[in-house]
């Protein structure tokens, strides 16, 4: 019996570590992906910004064809 208590203390343990590792990991991948994020929001900023740019070119090249 005492080994049995023994064997389940020792998987308690490992499934605590587990769940600690699982954690940590989850926390790298969110950092990772929260970093990523603000990267392409930051891109797609600019990306809107160049066409604005290029919408009011196109407006000032058709105005001097008319």
């Amino acid at each position: 019996m005492e080994d049995v208590l023994h064997r389940l203390t020792c998987l308690e343990e490992a499934h605590k570590e587990d769940m600690k590792a699982v954690r940590e990991e989850t926390g790298k991948v969110r950092a990772d992906l929260e970093g990523e994020n603000d990267r392409l929001r930051a891109e797609l900023k600019v990306v809107k910004r160049d066409l604005e740019e290029c919408r009011a070119q196109l407006c000032l090249d058709e105005n001097e064809l008319v």
